[in-house]
């Protein structure tokens, strides 16, 4: 049995077009979901460096807002110093 031409081309249209509208609403979708609206926002928190204190504790240095806070995590806990004068 031979497949006429003119069904076989209308079916590869159909997935032609069916593929283009998904990718245009995958597309739509993607520009309207939450967190990819603010592409330009300058970043407020950045991680400055960490160190290994013991297994289960660790010290990080992060910047927020152009402030420097050091933190030490724990298992249990988490602890925030004071900022040193510098």
């Amino acid at each position: 049995m031979m497949l006429t031409s003119m069904p076989f081309l209308n079916m590869l249209l159909a997935l032609a077009i069916t593929l283009t509208l998904l990718l245009g609403l995958a597309l739509l979708l993607r520009s309207f979901s939450p967190g990819m609206r603010n592409h330009n926002r300058t970043e407020r928190l950045k991680k400055l460096e960490s160190l290994q204190l013991t297994p289960h504790h660790t010290l990080h240095l992060l910047e927020v807002d152009g402030t420097r806070h050091t933190v030490i995590t724990g298992p249990s806990h988490t602890v925030t110093l004071p900022e040193a004068n510098r």
